[in-house]
This record gives structure tokens, sequence and C-alpha cells, in this order.
């Protein structure tokens, strides 16, 4: 092997078209991600096989595409990538490199059992494996139960985050739904490829809402979304709309709209309050009210300007209070809010019944609700005035993403781009999916954007092309 030949197994990203882009390279040389320079040894949480996963993210894919053919010769906007999520990274790197908006996914839960993606680290073992207990030192053991129970699935996800990151545009981010079982692992493992400062949230998501069984001590009722940016500091705000309760609070209405009453007086105390924020205003019957707490939120200036805004009521003490009002519509938009760190909006049974609202049945085990996935597309995109927006999901299972884009992109007229990408895996013989004749995850996902489109859009052409990879 020459060395041009060594540097594109290194740098696949660095060559277009078999030729060399000196300017590519330099950039990936330049990054001080360890997704391209250093030793994943040097930091960030360390197991056996990580030397080589990290490898896999740096070696071309053998793959290549077959794409399907749309029956009405459109261009489609989404499409479904039917393969192994490795090779399916690799391949959209020259095409996606820094332009997808927002990725979501799903894995597989490490609860013990193999996984349906490629890892060749699983069964590696160290030589002294075969030491009694009774020889090898705690700190070892200790290692080794570690390696035992979270290596494989870190060696599994090591490339594919790897790879992801490198498609996420400057402004995007990326959510990661996970159980208790790795957490602990995956913060470690996104701390070292996004850097711990890009870190915007831990969202725990109550995924029930019955007591159930099954638990001696403490009933798991929540799961969590790990959320980490490309880069915090150009990471858009996120906000969602206001809720029907949140609405039904702006009660009064002037000729400026619905609004409610806030009071001007700031809660909450303040060891240094700002002197311009103390001052006494003079009530309707010519009586002066104190500052009542330690400041105003509205300096003697603003309060001049925004007098109309100014309302006074007497509470049952008969003391006069000032407040001042908040309208629902802000430069003729409505008011949006900031989302919270704990949801609960969506749990898995209207995953259930999203399903069965499609298939009669629950042909796929845990579902995530569609909602959900809708609230954080709308965290995302919702005020955005970017004309594209790409959305990834390389974990697709049934295909919740995709029906979410679909159903939200009918909603409010947007053309956010989805990609999904799904393994083949087989479903289980005794399944419902098996016995509805979907052999594969991957047909039950197909099958699923189908009958959405069919409910959303009967007379359109489909929307989605599907990609098989075939070896080379």
């Amino acid at each position: 092997m020459n060395r041009m030949d060594q540097l594109q197994r290194l740098f696949p990203e660095a060559f277009v078209d078999g030729r060399l882009d000196l300017e590519q390279l330099a950039k990936l040389c330049e990054q001080e991600q360890p997704t391209t320079t250093g030793s994943p040894r040097q930091s960030g949480l360390w197991w056996e096989g990580k030397e080589q996963a990290y490898q896999e993210s740096q070696t071309p894919s053998l793959c290549q595409w077959e794409v399907q053919e749309t029956t009405s010769g459109a261009e489609p906007l989404h499409t479904l990538i039917v393969g192994d999520n490795l090779d399916a990274l690799k391949l959209m790197q020259p095409d996606y490199r820094e332009r997808v908006s927002m990725i979501y996914i799903d894995p597989p839960y490490n609860t013990g059992q193999t996984f349906s993606y490629r890892d060749n680290y699983r069964k590696q073992k160290s030589q002294n494996r075969a030491k009694s207990n009774s020889q090898v030192p705690p700190h070892q053991r200790a290692g080794e139960e570690f390696q035992r129970r979270h290596g494989g699935w870190l060696s599994m996800m090591y490339p594919r985050l790897i790879l992801a990151h490198q498609l996420l545009a400057p402004t995007g981010v990326m959510f990661v739904s996970l159980d208790d079982n790795e957490h602990h692992s995956l913060r470690f493992l996104m701390d070292e490829i996004f850097g711990e400062d890009n870190l915007v949230a831990n969202v725990i998501w109550r995924k029930k809402v019955v007591r159930g069984r099954g638990a001696t001590h403490i009933l798991p009722q929540t799961e969590n979304i790990l959320v980490y940016a490309k880069d915090l500091s150009q990471l858009p705000a996120f906000s969602e709309p206001l809720t029907e309760k949140m609405r039904k609070e702006y009660r009064y209405e002037d000729d400026q709209g619905p609004y409610k009453l806030i009071p001007l007086a700031k809660s909450g105390t303040a060891h240094s309050p700002r002197p311009n924020l103390v001052y006494p205003i003079e009530a309707p019957d010519g009586t002066m009210i104190p500052c009542p707490t330690h400041q105003w939120r509205w300096s003697q200036e603003t309060l001049a300007a925004k007098r109309d805004q100014i309302v006074f009521r007497k509470g049952r003490d008969k003391k006069w209070r000032v407040f001042t009002k908040q309208y629902m519509t802000l430069n003729g938009k409505d008011r949006r809010r900031t989302p919270t760190s704990y949801y609960d909006s969506y749990t898995t049974t209207h995953g259930t019944q999203d399903m069965k609202a499609l298939f009669g049945e629950v042909v796929l085990d845990f579902p995530k609700p569609v909602g959900l996935l809708e609230d954080l597309l709308v965290w995302v995109t919702g005020e955005s005035t970017e004309q594209e927006h790409i959305i990834l999901d390389f974990f697709a299972g049934s295909g919740t993403t995709g029906e979410a884009v679909l159903r939200l992109n009918q909603a409010d007229g947007r053309n956010r781009r989805c990609i999904l990408v799904q393994i083949p895996a087989p479903t289980p013989t005794k399944s419902a999916a098996h016995r509805a004749g979907y052999t594969t995850v991957a047909d039950v996902c197909q099958e699923r954007l189908r009958r959405v489109e069919e409910d959303l859009a009967p007379d359109e052409p489909s929307a989605f092309r599907c990609v098989h990879l075939t070896p080379m």
C-alpha cells in the first residue's frame, strides 16, 4: 500500500473523486477532536477495544448505494437507508458533512443482549482472564467487570458518534435517548467527542405515568435524553409554543390584544439592589406606594415610557399593588417559552397508540411517541428561518422520527428533510411484525412511512426514496 492509499484510509473525507483535497486535509488535521488526531487512550473513558473502534471510524466503507427509483420520477425530499449505519454514516460524509441540523437516535439499550450492528470487539479478552479471581487484584477485577458490562456497547457506539459529530452543522444539535444502564458511560463518551462545554442538557423524560410492577425498591418511570451541541456558542435558542393552560392565563384584553398581569415588584431577594430600581410610585388616589421588596423590575424612565402598560390593583389588605401588562403577542408573533429539562407531555402509552393507529396492533415493542419527536423538532427548528433543515436518525427503528417530520411539515408548511438509517435486522419469529409479513425491522419502518404518507396525502407521490447498502 503506497502513502496515498494509507492517507485515504485514515482520512477518507479528504478525498473527492479519488483526489486529495489539501485544504480539507488541513482542516481535519487542525481539529482537536479525537476523531482525527491523537490516541483515544490519551483522554476520556477507556475500555478494551476503544482503539479498534476509533480506527473503524477512520476506515472507508466497503459498501455502496443501491438506490430504489421512485415511481413518480420526482426528486424525493426524504431518504430511508437500509443497511448498517456505520457504513451509511461514512458514505454520507462527502455530501452531508457539517450540513445536518439535528440528529436524534434511540440506540439499542445495553440489556446484556447482542447487537445487530457490526462489532468486532465484544469477544476480545485480556491474556490474564484465565486467572482466578483470587489471583486478580480488586482494581483489575473491577476493570474486567466494566469491560464485560459496557465494552461491547461502547465499541458499537464510539465510531458512530464520531462520524455523527462530523455530519452536524456548526449550529447543529444531537439528542440521544437512553436508560440508566449506559447513561454515565455515554456522558464520558460524548464529553470526549463533543467537548463537555457543549452539553446542552440532560432531559429527564417521564415515560410512564402508571405505577406498574416489577421493582422492589423504586419503580423506574423515567429515561434520559442527552443533548449536545456541535458548538454551544452557535446553537440557536430553543423555544416551543405556550401550552393551552398558559394561553388561558392571558384572560384580559385591550386594543393591543390578550394580556396577563405581572407584578412590577421583583420577586426574591437581592444582596445589593440597584438604586435606580428602588423608588416610590404614586397610586391613583395620590398616595405613594413604596417598593414592597428589594426593587422594581423597571426603572422610573421605563415606567414613564410604558405608563399605559401599568395596572393598579388593591389587595385584600386594601393596599395598592402595581402590575404590568404582558401581551400574548410580541412583535406580531405569539410568545413562546423555553423548554425545561423535565419532559412529561408524551409517554410510551402514546407511542403504542401511534403504532396501533397505523397498523392496528403494536408490531414492534417500545416505539417512541411521535409527539415527543415533534416537540424536539420544534425546539430546534420551530422558529428558524433556515431554508434547509436536515434531520438524521441512524437508529430509525419503526420510523417514529420519519413520521414526526412528515406530520410536522404538513402542520406548519415547512420542508424539513429527513434521513433515516435502519439495519435490516430480522424481526423475532413470534412477533406481531413477523406474523404480519415484515421479516426485518427496516420493512416495518418503510411500511410505516408509506402508511403515514397515505394518511396525510393519499393522492401525492411518495416523498421518500429507499437506498440499500450493498458490498462493493
